[in-house]
């Protein structure tokens, strides 16, 4: 198990609703035991559940303190990779989660601030990731209320404690899932896995810079 302090940590979201492949998950197994800046990515897959996502995205926020935390998840209507700027501290479902639980106002952490702003480096990235390399990338305030956002939220309110990098990407469907389901908006996994790489590489350079 890789050292606390020397990790990375990378999430995303298993099947929901027709989405039986999440590249969101896909692209946190392909990372993990991945090395970013001299780091050791661990990925997590979660549950498009609530009341299990939650309690598996804080153990792990407390088990390893990551330098870095990028949880991702997927976003049906995008063609870009979203690097989202806020979360609320609030879940509401328009649809159920997998467990069939629909949140309707839920705080997702009592006594917490309203709002949380990502703790990623936006600047940095777009300036790198978009403008640099040519990745198809941008910033965001479409987080929405579902399990995103509250995975970003309980992120953002660990970046900002803990005073390093961390937040929240939407990515969109993959090609292959794209094409399989009918949708018109896509990017080829290997930009999407490039794209969040990039951004984790950007993050550790700003911590590096942040701790000279």
């Amino acid at each position: 198990m890789p050292n606390a302090s020397n990790t990375i940590l990378v999430t995303g979201f298993s099947y929901y609703r027709r989405y039986v492949y999440n590249v969101s998950g896909q692209v946190a197994e392909d990372l993990d035991g991945a090395s970013i800046g001299g780091f050791r990515v661990v990925g997590l897959v979660l549950p498009v559940s609530l009341r299990r996502a939650l309690p598996m995205l804080r153990g792990a926020l407390e088990e390893y303190r990551p330098v870095v935390a990028v949880s991702t998840g997927l976003h049906p209507g995008a063609n870009a990779v979203l690097l989202e700027l806020a979360a609320a501290n609030t879940a509401y479902f328009s649809t159920s989660d997998v467990d069939g639980y629909r949140a309707k106002l839920d705080p997702l952490e009592p006594g917490g601030p309203p709002v949380v702003s990502t703790g990623l480096p936006v600047k940095m990235v777009v300036e790198e990731c978009a403008e640099r390399r040519g990745l198809r990338l941008k910033p965001s305030v479409s987080i929405g209320t579902y399990l995103c956002n509250a995975a970003g939220y309980t992120v953002m309110s660990y970046a900002a404690r803990a005073g390093v990098p961390g937040g929240f990407l939407h990515l969109p469907p993959s090609t292959d899932i794209a094409m399989k389901l009918g949708l018109r908006n896509m990017l080829p996994y290997s930009e999407i896995l490039e794209a969040v790489r990039c951004v984790a590489e950007v993050a550790v350079e700003a911590l590096l810079r942040s701790s000279e």
